[in-house]
């Protein structure tokens, strides 16, 4: 089969068939990326990447996969439009997209906890809620995760660890709360049994389970 990276070099080339096979091979994963973050302007967004994928090509450095480039740009791309849609600086290691207003995705999950993980997600500042949704749901490794953040392995690793802790907080709360998003000053005796389910392998199955039902409501 033919590579990623030389399926770009013939579409930069003119190779108008290249383009479209790789836009098909790596769309559901990019539009899953903006679809769970925003409720509208996805396929500009989408687009946004692929031109910025084809114009920047040349400036990448191999050494890392094409799925590594093609994030990077799509983490880009969405900083890009929330800066533009907040008309002002913003911190994506603090900020969420509860915070910036953003809509919620209108997808049909199936399950109550399954549901509430993705309002927890977004209260997670941005940057957690990527790096969580990249490794669990795409398999991205640490060691990419680390291109794309512009960041050391283990300063990945700690941060993927505060994430899973967050999410821990606000998944309790949530379902103390019949779903409904508020603070995460919970104590110590509050993020307990109840969610137990929530550790490494838990999460990677719950993930596995959100991402099964977002592409059976793609086909629906």
């Amino acid at each position: 089969m033919t590579s990623d990276f030389e399926l770009l070099d013939r579409w930069r080339a003119g190779d108008r068939k290249a383009g479209n096979e790789l836009f098909q091979r790596h769309f559901d994963s990019i539009s899953r990326f903006f679809e769970n973050k925003l409720a509208d302007d996805v396929d500009d967004l989408v687009q946004g990447t692929f031109f910025a994928l084809v114009k920047y090509a040349e400036g990448f450095r191999k050494q890392a996969s094409f799925r590594t480039y093609l994030f990077t740009i799509a983490k880009h791309e969405l900083y890009r439009h929330l800066r533009k849609r907040a008309k002002q600086g913003v911190d994506f290691a603090v900020t969420s997209l509860a915070d910036l207003g953003t809509s919620a995705p209108s997808k049909l999950i199936r399950g109550e906890r399954k549901h509430q993980l993705l309002l927890a997600l977004r209260e997670l500042p941005v940057e957690q809620q990527m790096l969580i949704e990249l490794h669990y749901w795409e398999g991205i490794a640490l060691e990419e995760l680390a291109t794309i953040f512009e960041v050391a392995p283990a300063t990945v690793r700690s941060r993927l660890f505060r994430a899973r802790k967050d999410l821990r907080r606000r998944m309790t709360r949530l379902a103390k709360t019949g779903g409904k998003p508020i603070g995460v000053d919970a104590g110590p005796d509050e993020v307990g049994a109840e969610l137990g389910g929530l550790d490494e392998a838990g999460l990677e199955a719950w993930a596995r389970g959100l991402r099964d039902d977002w592409m059976d409501a793609d086909g629906a």
